[in-house]
């Protein structure tokens, strides 16, 4: 059996080329403690794939035909199965049962416990032992996700048994008039309910409150919904946004899913991207869960939906301007450009005067420059030489450079030198306690809103903290005149926040009409995950942390 970590090592492999520094920065352990874990990891998936390492990094590659996932799930899946068919059994009975040591399986329970944090699946209770806390309408439910995952997990006959029952199932869903089903749920409930005949209930129990579930799901309740956790963000709710969630939910009402899935690395890099839209996903499920009475067992799923609306209603134009002494040249570098990266508008100038006209005009993020003699000018816009024809490695530079013009040109005044202080915590303080003496500290001194201060204490309590490469980011939006402000907070003692160790704060306000401004969020997570890990644990000053930020865009 694999622990969380090697689960997550795998995880990140499964996605990506990445190289031993990277992937061990990604576990927090040692280069020579990844090893380790990456030759056991070879050992448990034996003929179904295997890590390999070469000049680009860390690779996993898969036999056809084999899943990864499934095979590292047994573990996971055999526990549920054992508590689904007994009511409760101690430790050493259940470790008997997954044939595993009792350390192991309370390290299982724990990883089962930190996937499903939206509502725990298993309880203990001392001198009884392990059981599920779901009642038999969700265990049965709990049991047919099972199914689906993996056919065989009660036997080769459920597996014979789930492949027949596919292809009756789908003239069933017409008959049921169940639209938003799906076969392979509606496959699986049937054998689930068979597994499990002392909960007497049938399919068409089980689907009959979920059927009167879907029909309160209208665009208008999900609009209502939205307004209510929305508000920070105008602008935010469009059709677009209500029609995707009202699909998604009716999907996920239709076919519930129970089971825990632990997240994907990729989608945790995309929460350091959008956090906003992430922390709009924890108040509109929980908003959900409490006025639709809708159970969802992840907190996550909204997030992308919103990182999407914020991308349709918060970007704003950059103006560039492409200084040519040709015409031909300079249009067909306008024409690439434009059509690779989005948000862009470029403005052609062939001599100084257009140039200088070009600048005074309108605001302007960059000169892209292919003319053999730039004119000396005061104008303070950054200036970056091309070759005459903008190609692949350009673009890529360009996107780079755009994403952090803003986090470098106005980095005084986003993270004032003034406002950053060193936090006395003592050793044994929690995060909360941590964070609610910050905030205290910086409404003192006019530094936040007393509104302001009560929104990062409660964002924070909420968990799913938003920590990036050890830098804790607490963060809210509001009303604020300056679009954005980072403070640098130093830590006298440093503490765990969401498992990884933090001795550094950014405590971070952004204005929710803000355009570029929103996205300030990628540009420190692209300047910070470019530093050591080691580094960034070792800033003691705010000028230290500044040297961080800027280095990738002060080349």
């Amino acid at each position: 059996m694999l622990n969380p970590r090697q689960k997550e090592i795998l995880s990140a492999l499964s996605h990506q080329r990445i190289s031993g520094q990277a992937l061990a920065r990604c576990a927090r352990i040692s280069v020579r403690t990844l090893l380790r874990d990456i030759d056991y990891i070879n050992y448990r998936l034996g003929a179904a794939g295997k890590i390999i390492s070469g000049a680009e990094g860390y690779q996993l590659l898969v036999e056809e035909g084999r899943d990864i996932e499934r095979l590292l799930g047994n573990a996971e899946d055999a526990l549920f199965l054992a508590l689904i068919f007994n009511a409760c059994l101690p430790l050493g009975a259940l470790a008997d049962k997954l044939r595993l040591s009792k350390s192991a399986v309370i390290d299982l329970i724990s990883a089962v416990r930190k996937k499903s944090r939206t509502q725990p699946l298993i309880g203990s209770r001392p001198k009884h032992g392990h059981s599920l806390l779901l009642d038999d309408r969700q265990k049965v439910l709990l049991l047919a996700n099972l199914i689906i995952r993996n056919p065989a997990c009660c036997g080769e006959h459920c597996a014979h048994a789930f492949s027949a029952r596919i292809v009756s199932a789908r003239s069933l869903l017409t008959t049921l008039d169940y639209p938003f089903g799906t076969p392979l749920f509606l496959a699986a409930l049937g054998l689930a309910v068979e597994y499990l005949p002392a909960t007497h209930l049938s399919v068409v129990k089980i689907l009959q409150p979920l059927r009167h579930k879907l029909s309160g799901i209208t665009p208008e309740a999900i609009r209502t919904v939205l307004t209510r956790v929305a508000t920070p963000l105008p602008g935010l709710i469009d059709e677009e946004l209500v029609g995707q969630l009202t699909d998604h939910i009716k999907r996920s009402v239709a076919c519930p899913t129970i089971l825990p899935v632990a997240p994907l690395h990729d989608f945790r890099k995309i929460k350091t991207t959008y956090p906003q839209a992430f922390d709009l996903s924890l108040s509109f499920v929980r908003e959900l869960n409490q006025s639709l009475k809708i159970e969802f067992y992840d907190d996550d799923w909204a997030g992308l939906y919103f990182a999407c609306a914020l991308e349709r209603t918060q970007s704003a134009v950059l103006n560039l301007v492409v200084y040519s002494e040709y015409l031909s040249m300079a249009t067909l570098n306008k024409e690439i450009i434009e059509r690779e990266i989005s948000g862009v508008n470029v403005i052609i100038a062939t001599h100084p005067e257009q140039l200088l006209a070009s600048l005074l005009h309108q605001p302007v993020a960059l000169v892209l420059n292919n003319h053999r003699q730039y004119p000396a000018m005061e104008n303070a816009t950054a200036v970056w030489s091309v070759s005459e024809l903008v190609g692949h490695r350009e673009l890529e530079q360009l996107r780079v450079r755009l994403a952090g013009l803003m986090l470098y040109q106005h980095s005084a005044v986003c993270f004032p030198e003034s406002l950053s202080f060193t936090y006395a915590n003592a050793p044994q303080d929690n995060w909360q306690k941590v964070i609610s003496g910050i905030c205290q500290h910086l409404v003192l001194c006019d530094a936040l809103t007393v509104a302001e201060a009560e929104l990062i204490v409660a964002r924070e309590a909420q968990g799913e903290n938003l920590i990036i490469n050890h830098l804790a980011v607490p963060h809210c939006s509001g009303q604020r005149d300056q679009p954005f402000i980072g403070i640098f907070v130093h830590l006298e003692n440093p503490l765990l926040i969401e498992s990884q160790r933090v001795q550094n704060v950014l405590v971070v306000c952004v204005n929710a009409r803000g355009r570029q401004e929103l996205k300030m969020f990628s540009h420190l997570a692209d300047a910070l995950n470019g530093c050591e890990s080691a580094q960034l644990l070792g800033l003691t000053t705010h000028a230290s942390f500044m040297q961080c930020l800027n280095k990738p865009f002060s080349a």
